[in-house]
């Protein structure tokens, strides 16, 4: 079928299926029916085969704003895909294609986003341009509350009791005003706030639970570790949260032990609640242990070490505990303020950690990695942006063996002194009090620089598109050898020892085939003289003189590869250049020609003076007089040319070809 037929099947199938929507263009058909068919899968929990629709339908109409809010909707369920989601919900907006959609839901969710992100100015500002729409909307109203409440907005209560009374029959408003009122100190009247939530919605399993954490658990941090029961780590985490409180000297506990019993009985799934009950020492703990693997309590870190703090003193349950917790394979993720995206996440094999990741501000672009093999770490990565990054090796932890420093399509390797630089990664006061799986990772960790790390290295490899651009060797501190790959064919072509630190001797391959032709000769770290050797026959056939600003003071040549000069060329000050010739090919200079401003100022041969006379063709001059016309293709290089009984000597200056009949004839070699 053609592609005006396909073209024509679609839009048939568009015509019987989506009659009442209409847009223009069989591409934008074509798109809108990828689009239908996408949504049907999407409404059905077939996510990735709707996202490869919708990937099809951004084909034909990329600017369809449908189609990139659907997609950007499935990316944000990954927290990995985040920044793309986000690029096609901005796109989305821009385009304001819609069809269906109300702008208005696409506008909160940008909002959303932004907050999970903790971009909250910009939160801010998407949500008070809703104008009106933001009281009137329950969702928008929550998630403004949250980043009022992040922000340590003056304007929380007053937000948070005027969304009450819009919406007195939604939980999390009653939840956030109570951790609002505890933040505050105002503990009775945060309990208060949860009853009258109670009172619209008793059976409600989140109210119950904050309920039970507000009743019995002390969540102040200034308590010493001697006075807590439930250790507090201050990680950060949100209030009401995470179960890093002590119990309440002035608890009821056989209230809460009902209310908990009601919480379970209600369908609350919480595994901090089994942890309450444990702690409790409510009947039959291993029911309650039950049910915080049944309720994915294994795959939280804080939820865990907080399990493992209280079990520890009760051998045969923290025995039961831990053959339940051994042998995972999974993720596992630290959610400090239970948003569902995760800060950390940690990555294990039968019982053993492999990978640990931050996300700091969860957008899904990862900050930091540390790979483990046998719990100990033998790699880390730290990312900056798309493309810039910096890798660690270790050898034996805590020595590095190697950092990569990554930019763009430059990559440099520091091969490291063994058991020479130490980078710990964790805090060392709390290593010893290290007795759960949360990472006590350095908060504030910064990659050391090229510069800082290149004094310990022994090597550098620096590495291009892919492949191995260079190699620099060091030995205490001081370059020995600097090999570079100038044309990406994975062969070394340019090499410089060095002496003391400094450049003494180079080389250069011109063409690949292992015999390097140039040969660079330093003093004092500065190139004195570079020779030349076309015909691999170990004798240089052009040698170059420089002085210590770079500058090419002299140059000598040797035509025919005897071993004697034949040419050279002397730079003045006064900005002349000086040409000898020995024509004779014998080491006796017998041509002269002196160039300035790229003009012969003047020629002799010996003491006689030679007049330079234009040849038929141009860039062609003959020295002394004119001769017989030659084959200019063939005069490729300098030196004596015999042609039809004639020998010819041929030098060539920048554009120009200078030519003399010679009157004594040479045999050419």
């Amino acid at each position: 079928m053609t592609t005006s037929g396909k073209t024509r099947f679609f839009i048939f199938i568009l015509i019987f299926s989506y009659s009442s929507l209409v847009l223009s263009g069989d591409d934008k058909g074509i798109a809108l029916y990828y689009f239908r068919q996408a949504e049907v899968l999407y409404d059905s929990g077939k996510i990735k085969e709707a996202e490869k629709l919708l990937r099809n339908s951004y084909e034909f109409y990329p600017d369809f704003s449908e189609t990139t809010f659907l997609l950007s909707l499935i990316l944000f369920k990954e927290q990995n895909t985040t920044l793309t989601g986000l690029s096609f919900l901005k796109q989305a907006l821009n385009d304001r294609s819609w069809v269906k959609t109300d702008p208005f839901i696409a506008e909160r969710e940008l909002g959303r986003v932004y907050l999970q992100i903790g971009l909250l100015k910009e939160a801010l500002e998407v949500f008070r341009n809703m104008g009106i729409k933001l009281k009137e909307d329950m969702y928008s109203a929550l998630l403004m509350v949250k980043t009022l409440k992040e922000s340590n907005s003056l304007k929380l209560e007053e937000f948070l009791t005027d969304s009450l009374k819009r919406f007195p029959s939604y939980d999390e408003f009653y939840i956030l005003y109570a951790e609002y009122l505890e933040k505050k100190g105002k503990r009775d009247m945060a309990i208060r706030i949860i009853n009258q939530g109670l009172e619209k919605l008793p059976d409600n399993p989140d109210l119950i639970l904050t309920k039970i954490k507000l009743s019995i658990l002390d969540i102040s941090t200034e308590k010493t570790k001697e006075e807590t029961t439930l250790k507090n780590d201050n990680r950060g985490s949100t209030l009401l949260n995470t179960p890093q409180y002590s119990l309440r000297h002035d608890s009821n506990l056989q209230g809460t032990s009902q209310l908990l019993d009601k919480y379970f009985e209600k369908g609350g799934r919480s595994p901090l609640a089994s942890i309450l009950a444990v702690s409790l020492e409510m009947e039959e703990p291993e029911h309650y242990i039950d049910l915080f693997f049944t309720y994915d309590g294994n795959k939280d870190i804080l939820f865990l070490d907080q399990f493992v703090l209280l079990l520890k003193e009760k051998e045969e349950l923290f025995t039961l505990f831990k053959e339940k917790e051994s042998g995972y394979s999974g993720e596992r993720v630290m959610d400090k303020n239970r948003d569902g995206f995760y800060e950390e996440l940690y990555t294990y094999n039968n019982g053993s950690l492999t990978l640990w990741q931050r996300d700091k501000n969860q957008d899904g672009f990862i900050e930091m990695e540390i790979v483990f093999k046998e719990d100990m770490p033998v790699k880390i990565g730290f990312f900056i942006i798309t493309g810039n990054a910096v890798y660690g090796k270790y050898s034996t932890y805590p020595y590095l063996e190697s950092l990569t420093y990554e930019k763009n399509a430059i990559k440099k390797e520091f091969l490291l002194l063994p058991l020479d630089y130490a980078y710990p990664l964790f805090r060392e006061t709390e290593k010893e009090d290290q007795t759960g799986l949360a990472l006590s990772v350095r908060d504030t960790f910064i990659p050391p620089g090229e510069k800082a790390i290149s004094s310990r290295a022994f090597r550098i490899n620096e590495y291009r598109n892919g492949y191995l651009s260079s190699v620099s060797e060091f030995l205490s501190g001081e370059y020995v050898s600097l090999s570079r790959d100038t044309d990406g064919d994975g062969h070394m072509d340019h090499i410089i020892d060095y002496s003391n630190g400094i450049p003494h001797k180079g080389k250069q391959d011109l063409d690949g085939d292992g015999y390097y032709e140039i040969m660079e000769y330093y003093k004092d770290g500065w190139l004195a003289k570079i020779t030349y050797d076309y015909n691999n026959d170990d004798r240089p056939d052009c040698i170059q003189f420089f002085n210590k600003a770079g500058e090419n003071l002299e140059t000598h040549w040797d035509y025919n590869s005897d071993g004697i000069i034949d040419a050279k060329e002397i730079m003045e000050k006064n900005g002349k250049t000086n040409f000898s010739f020995s024509t004779g090919y014998d080491g006796k200079f017998d041509l002269f020609i002196v160039f300035q401003g790229g003009r012969v100022v003047s020629s002799r041969r010996g003491k006689k003076e030679l007049t330079i006379i234009p040849g038929t063709k141009p860039g062609l001059y003959w020295i002394g007089k004119r001769g017989k016309d030659v084959d200019v293709t063939l005069l490729s290089e300098s030196g004596l040319y015999y042609s039809k009984g004639i020998m010819y000597f041929v030098f060539r200056y920048r554009d120009s070809i200078y030519i003399e009949e010679c009157s004594t004839v040479v045999e050419p070699r």
